[in-house]
């Protein structure tokens, strides 16, 4: 899967509320390119490009910390359960070819 990358972030501690559970986070910041669309039922407009944050496995981060940002990479993707159902997480780089 390509992704246009912005960078990559990771958050790693203890929470400061409840019992103080450790956790360790790991995100991709990367663009989509919007247009406008409209339909019987409503009307969205748009130019440019929104933020999209994809889940990073935390483990994997040092694969990208060499990058050139901003930039376009291939990448490798896993679904994992989650809360809400599903969730897409970019477990590394996939190999050049």
């Amino acid at each position: 899967m390509k992704l246009q990358i912005l960078g990559v972030t990771r958050r790693k501690g203890r929470s400061d509320q409840g019992k103080g559970n450790d956790y360790d986070m790991a995100r991709i910041n990367s663009m989509a390119a919007v247009s406008s669309r409209n339909n019987e039922h409503n009307v969205f407009t748009a130019a440019g490009f929104r933020m999209i944050e994809i889940e990073l496995e935390p483990e994997s981060i040092d694969e990208f910390m060499h990058l050139k940002y901003p930039g376009e990479y291939d990448v490798v993707t896993d679904s994992r359960p989650s809360s809400q159902g599903l969730v897409t997480v970019v477990t590394g780089l996939a190999p050049k070819s």
